[in-house]
C-alpha cells in the first residue's frame, strides 16, 4: 500500500513530550483512502512510553470530518503517573 508522508507533529504537555505524524493512503480504492495518525509520548525523567500506530483519523474524501484535532486534545490531557513501589506481582514485569 502506498503512503504520502506529512511533516511531523511535535507534542508536549505536563510531564511528557512526544512526536506524531500522519500518513495518507495514496493507493487503493479512492473512496476508502484514509489518513492515519501515529504517535509516541515519552515521560520526562521516567520509563513510561505510550505509542499508537495507524489510528484512522480521516477519510481523505471528507477532510471536514477529521478527528485529528480531537485526538490531539485528548493526548494533551494525559499525565503519566509513577507506579507505586509496592506493585502487585502481576505488574512487576511491567516495571522492569
Amino acid at each position: 500500500m502506498g503512503w504520502s508522508r506529512i511533516p511531523p507533529i511535535n507534542l508536549a504537555r505536563l510531564n511528557w513530550s512526544g512526536i506524531g505524524n500522519t500518513n495518507d493512503e495514496i493507493t487503493g480504492e479512492e473512496t476508502l483512502r484514509q489518513r492515519m495518525f501515529n504517535f509516541c509520548l515519552f515521560q520526562h525523567d521516567g520509563p513510561q512510553v505510550l505509542c499508537l500506530y495507524n489510528v484512522p483519523v480521516m477519510n481523505l474524501n471528507y477532510p471536514e470530518d477529521s478527528a485529528l484535532e480531537k485526538i490531539i486534545a485528548v493526548l494533551k490531557s494525559i499525565e503519566f503517573v509513577d507506579m507505586p513501589t509496592d506493585v502487585s506481582p502481576h505488574l512487576s514485569s511491567i516495571r522492569n
